[in-house]
């Protein structure tokens, strides 16, 4: 058995351990520069605010409603989240963390899961201040709905829930009912253009996805998301990945605190983030095979840019001063006058 622990609206649950005036008060969490929305509160939730939206799009929503805002701050949010793994760890050997707030874990060979999850979120509230979610089954990709189940209650009204934050689903007739009450672009993997390709043939929710041709998936599709059919058959497809894969790429990319327009402002920022792609790349025991430089304005202004050069190293390196150099001639390549850029 597989389970995927999931922290409850992270940086929001973040920003409360130090501000516990935030708690039961609608609050957001902003992207980097303020950009975006990137954790909700339940309250703000509740309001309709959703994930992504840029904050200018909301700024009058937000005030009506007197929800808070917070800029993010990731340094203490990565300490907080090691905190959380290294519990984690402690109390189980197989552990792969997917992302800042989430990470799948082996049950095998433990009888009293439920209980078992129960003490690890109880004791990770307790050490941490923080509130997490755990969702258990036989596969990831079953792992993550019934995680989302957890978050999701009002969704499932005919599901009994023994505890508030650990959840597995057992009977064959409950799991049905999960997956046909979990809309297909729900599922883990599903994005927006292969939901519209999933319900133009007719497949609308988890369940039918499960249920359909497999062989036709495969030829449409591909192998992606023929795994993802057998994982919610309860076919395990995705093993929980205990080791640090090696790193093929470093990309090191902010969007700016207001709109540039100077070249020279752009270079600046530029020479910043290649000498931390660097420093990645030494820490990592890499080397730098090829660059792409990137430059766009926002999607929402009128003027609308983006353009991106690769440069490809006979010999791979290390050194700063080379691939600072070829950097600065990919910029004078793309850059042009006359927009307001966002982002390099």
């Amino acid at each position: 058995m597989i389970a995927l622990l999931d922290c409850n609206n992270f940086y929001v649950s973040c920003e409360r351990l130090f501000n516990p005036k935030l708690i039961g008060k609608p609050v957001v969490v902003l992207s980097n520069n303020d950009g975006c929305i990137i954790s909700r509160s339940n309250e703000a939730k509740n309001i309709g605010i959703k994930m992504g939206e840029p904050l200018f799009r909301v700024k009058n929503m937000l005030a009506n409603n007197k929800v808070i805002i917070r800029s993010s701050n990731y340094s203490v949010y990565g300490d907080i989240s090691n905190r959380i793994m290294n519990i984690l760890k402690s109390n189980f050997n197989k552990v792969e963390i997917y992302s800042i707030d989430e990470a799948f874990f082996s049950l095998d060979k433990i009888y009293f899961r439920e209980k078992e999850c129960l003490y690890l979120a109880n004791k990770i509230l307790k050490w941490t201040g923080i509130p997490v979610s755990i969702g258990i089954a036989k596969t990831k990709t079953l792992a993550k709905i019934t995680n989302r189940v957890i978050k999701k209650r009002h969704e499932y009204k005919k599901l009994d829930f023994n505890n508030v934050n650990v959840l597995e689903i057992k009977e064959k007739s409950i799991l049905k009912y999960v997956l046909k009450n979990t809309n297909v672009e729900d599922v883990w993997g599903i994005g927006g253009k292969l939901s519209i390709f999933l319900k133009n043939n007719n497949i609308k929710n988890a369940l039918d996805l499960k249920e359909c041709n497999e062989i036709f998936i495969r030829e449409k599709k591909g192998v992606v998301l023929h795994r993802t059919v057998l994982e919610l058959r309860g076919t395990k497809c995705k093993y929980i990945e205990d080791t640090v894969p090696v790193k093929k790429s470093v990309c090191v990319s902010r969007s700016f605190g207001r709109k540039l327009s100077d070249y020279k402002d752009i270079r600046s920022a530029l020479i910043v983030y290649v000498q931390k792609a660097a420093s990645k790349i030494r820490i990592n025991d890499l080397f730098c095979r090829t660059i792409t430089i990137f430059l766009k304005t926002s999607k929402y202004e009128n003027n609308i840019y983006k353009n991106s050069k690769t440069y490809t190293l006979i010999e791979p390196t290390i050194d700063l001063r080379l691939i600072w150099k070829i950097s600065d001639k990919l910029l004078k390549k793309i850059y042009k006058q006359s927009f307001f850029y966002s982002k390099v």
